[in-house]
């Protein structure tokens, strides 16, 4: 990767280190995320990422609500869950990386309303939302001109540059080569599907409410399939049927 960004991991894990801890968790939940930029009401009326998002979001979050109310039948319960709690407690810690907010209390899940909405994020983080990003890599990125990972030159400032002058800001054919590979093979492997755990609920108290978060994924996918028919530009990247249930590679 260092051969694509211009730097060398050296220098890039500390700033990737600073921006890890200083990452809000509970922040970057969808809701809050789009409220947050200014695009969760009518100001942004084509955002396919938001509309499609929520449909699947909000599927999620029932599931898991689900779920949880399925295996928990108090917030006592939740309390008293000595795993669930040192998981809460390493991810908070500062060798778990200090994310301050995993939750509504630091080192703690206080509920079952808490521990729905940090499960809801786990899925969303490692499923849809890696989806929309790996998978538009293939699209928009293995072309080099259009998305350069880094400038090989100091930036072309005023109004005096030429077409020479931004040509030799773009990384060398080489490069361009290994990014058009690299992007196209993480654009292009895909194993499992979103809500497909197999057997995994057959038989436990969680076995209606896993058909009917499968159920609610189709709805969501004619929905978006609906929605692109309509678009100038269909967006694939959050139809259920194409979301893995975590990262492949």
């Amino acid at each position: 990767m260092e051969y694509l960004i211009g730097s060398d991991l050296k220098s890039t894990y500390p700033w990737l280190a600073k921006h890890r801890l200083n990452r809000s968790f509970r922040d970057n939940y969808l809701p809050a995320k789009l409220a947050a930029a200014g695009t969760d009401g009518v100001r942004l009326p084509h955002f396919p990422y938001r509309d499609d998002g929520m449909l699947v979001w909000n599927a999620i979050a029932r599931w898991v609500d689900d779920f949880v109310t399925g295996y928990y039948r108090s917030d006592a319960e939740v309390l008293g869950d000595r795993e669930l709690q040192g998981w809460a407690a390493e991810v908070s810690s500062e060798q778990g990386g200090q994310i301050r907010d995993f939750g509504a209390t630091p080192g703690q899940i206080g509920d079952r309303v808490d521990l729905t909405e940090i499960l809801t994020m786990v899925i969303w983080t490692a499923g849809p939302q890696h989806a929309a990003v790996n998978f538009a890599q293939k699209d928009h990125m293995a072309y080099l001109p259009a998305n350069p990972l880094a400038g090989f030159t100091e930036e072309p400032v005023g109004t005096d540059h030429t077409e020479a002058d931004w040509l030799a800001n773009l990384p060398p054919l080489d490069v361009a080569v290994q990014q058009f590979c690299v992007m196209n093979f993480l654009g292009s492997v895909h194993h499992t599907v979103l809500g497909d755990y197999e057997s995994d609920f057959h038989s436990t108290p969680v076995t209606a409410a896993h058909a009917r978060f499968r159920t609610e994924l189709a709805v969501a996918e004619q929905e978006i399939l609906a929605r692109n028919k309509r678009r100038a530009t269909a967006y694939h990247y959050l139809q259920p049927s194409l979301i893995p249930n975590s990262t492949n590679i």
